[in-house]
């Protein structure tokens, strides 16, 4: 779905996309809430979160809880939280790319996914997972 849409979202500036389904594990078990949220604020990045909503019994709000290993930036908070608004950095962000440029502070996120995919590629090709290596004192 992403690769689908996805240059056009990105053409029509859309930096996030929230997809809300309600699922049911097995015939005879409850339904579930489940929120997929797709964000791109750099352009560079693609970051997919998963959550789950659930009642708090404290307050009595629903909730949204991070499915899986990684927490999102909307865990724990409720269903009726605001989106976020394009902020500073946003606007500054549109102005480089309309000028055929990156803004300066997408570089260190860009180094970083190059240096990650550069250290897998290294793991990939000793397929023991050892290397070596000296240490100089």
């Amino acid at each position: 779905m992403v690769m689908r849409y996805g240059p056009r979202l990105w053409k029509l500036r859309v930096l996030q996309a929230e997809l809300k389904m309600t699922i049911r594990q097995t015939p005879s078990s409850p339904t579930s809430t489940i929120r997929l949220c797709v964000t791109n604020d750099s352009g560079y990045f693609l970051d997919i979160c998963l959550y789950r909503e659930v009642n708090d019994p404290a307050t009595g709000t629903i909730k949204l809880e991070a499915f899986g290993s990684k927490q999102g930036p909307l865990h724990g908070l409720p269903i009726t939280t605001p989106y976020v608004t394009k902020d500073y950095l946003q606007q500054k962000r549109f102005q480089a790319q309309q000028s055929g440029t990156t803004y300066v502070y997408d570089f260190p996120d860009m180094f970083r996914q190059t240096v990650d995919r550069c250290w897998k590629e290294f793991i990939e090709q000793r397929p023991e997972g050892k290397f070596t290596f000296v240490l100089f004192i």
